[in-house]
């Protein structure tokens, strides 16, 4: 970041002043705490739907007359396509 305001003509002598744990530019920790953590919740909850679909697919496939279960396996189905399209780094 320095080298770019420096690059660009601006003096950084100001921010070079700052303290590196109080500038998120500098802060070696940025992405992980901004940017990383979003994406690790992100594949997570998409890990957690794709299980609970292969939960309920085998509810379904060992109880073939259990309606509710065939619903739910449908709906998480159609929320997981949803997510699907959807689903995106934050970067």
């Amino acid at each position: 970041v320095l080298e770019l305001l420096e690059n660009l003509g601006i003096d950084a002598a100001r921010l070079r002043a700052i303290p590196y744990y109080k500038n998120p530019l500098i802060n070696r920790n940025w992405e992980l705490l901004n940017i990383g953590g979003q994406n690790v919740i992100i594949i997570l909850q998409t890990i957690l739907k794709q299980l609970e679909l292969k939960y309920y697919e085998q509810v379904v496939k060992h109880n073939i007359e259990d309606v509710a279960a065939k619903m739910k396996f449908e709906q998480i189905k159609q929320e997981l396509k949803d997510r699907i399209q959807t689903v995106g780094y934050v970067d």
